[in-house]
Parts: structure tokens; sequence; C-alpha cells
């Protein structure tokens, strides 16, 4: 209970400093703030965070294309690609079975 207690009173603390008399000590709080609740990092910087989202946003659109495409495959497409899938699972190299 006691670290209950001590937690929220660190926390009541930062956010008392964020309203402080000087700037930079309401810029520390308000860093801190965001550290802990992992919004902000040390790493982080702008051109990163934008780099970061575009990767992901490629990463996504990527993916959407594959399941377009997935869902073009036909009945037979879908039986070779499982029976490739089934070889590989299986240990079996697929060049050697035909």
């Amino acid at each position: 209970m006691e670290k209950i207690k001590y937690k929220s009173n660190a926390l009541n603390t930062m956010v008392d400093l964020l309203h402080g008399k000087y700037e930079m000590v309401r810029l520390q709080a308000a860093t801190s703030i965001l550290k802990l609740s992992s919004m902000f990092s040390d790493n982080s910087t702008p051109e990163s965070d934008k780099a970061k989202t575009r990767k992901t946003n490629d990463e996504a659109t990527l993916a959407e294309k594959h399941v377009r495409e997935m869902k073009q495959l036909t009945n037979e497409d879908n039986k070779v690609l499982n029976d490739l899938l089934d070889k590989v699972h299986n240990g079996v190299d697929y060049e050697d079975t035909d």
C-alpha cells in the first residue's frame, strides 16, 4: 500500500510542477510525465517519428496488397499453395517431389 501512496505523491508532484514558475521546470515535468506514459522517448525526434509512421503505413499497404492477392487465388492456386506449405512444414524439399 505504501508503494501506491508514493507513486501517487510523485505523480501529483509532477503534475503540480507543470504549473511551476519556471519554464524549464514545466518542460522537465511535462517530459517526465510523457516518458512515464510511453508517449515520448529520449531517442524520439520529429524526423524519426515521421519515418516510423511512414514505415508503418508502408507495411500496412503491403499487407493489404497481399490480402487482395490472396483473395484472388483460385481453388487450384489454393491447393498448390497448401501442398507447398505442407511440404515445407514437413521438411520436404518441394523440388524433389515433382
